[in-house]
């Protein structure tokens, strides 16, 4: 066998076992250099799609009253929040088509019937807008929903911008991510995420045309805050 063709046997070998070490150990070195390589040939001009996050810009003296009575009075602590769901006030929101609960520091994966069906809307018709694009398997990730007071104090103490208002307390209240997402793909590039959340802010401002919702663009939490009606 000729030298060279050795050669570059053993350093194919050396390669594969090399990217098989770093899987087993460091998976995350692997995925930024794909993220890396693929950034370089990914052009954002392939998703023609606008952006409609700026145009959710509601307040919390927008909604607040209407909150207050669309929703159910706030829950000392969990017990009590326990206790409210048994009684049929508030119900379990578990994952379904298009969404999936993400790990929650300070709320409770609980919300009124008619956020729940708010939530899986937006859901189903995220799923329809991206259907057609190697996109098509991806799914939201809610991050926040019901709080407590206890809860809600203990946000406030770790971000006082945090509101003692907030409808979260009234379980009407929900926010999704617009940077993270579930799917099946290995990366998600920065056009990729760019256009998944442009889908869903144009899924939301037409339930927000429609009196469904009230709909914020937070820019700091990197999340859009919706509000049933």
């Amino acid at each position: 066998m000729p030298k060279l063709i050795r050669i570059l046997i053993i350093l194919i070998f050396t390669l594969i076992t090399c990217v098989f070490i770093t899987w087993k150990i460091r998976p995350d070195l692997l995925r930024r250099g794909y993220c890396y390589a693929r950034n370089l040939v990914t052009h954002c001009d392939d998703y023609q799609q606008k952006n409609y996050s700026t145009l959710l810009n509601d307040m919390l003296w927008n909604y607040i009253s209407v909150s207050g009575k669309s929703g159910i009075q706030p829950c000392r602590d969990e017990a009590e929040l326990i206790a409210r769901a048994k009684n049929g006030e508030v119900i379990q929101a578990n994952g379904g088509s298009g969404y999936v609960i993400g790990k929650m520091h300070f709320s409770y994966p609980y919300l009124t019937r008619e956020a729940v069906q708010l939530l899986e809307d937006i859901a189903i018709g995220f799923k329809t807008k991206i259907s057609g694009t190697k996109l098509k398997n991806t799914s939201l990730i809610v991050t926040s929903m019901m709080r407590t007071i206890e809860r809600n104090n203990a946000l406030i103490e770790k971000n006082p911008i945090a509101s003692d208002r907030s409808p979260h307390l009234n379980g009407n209240a929900f926010d999704i991510s617009y940077i993270r997402y579930k799917s099946r793909r290995l990366y998600l590039s920065a056009c990729d995420k760019e256009y998944l959340q442009s889908a869903l802010s144009e899924v939301i401002l037409e339930l927000r045309k429609g009196n469904r919702c009230f709909a914020t663009f937070e820019r700091s939490q990197h999340c859009f805050h919706i509000v049933a009606r």
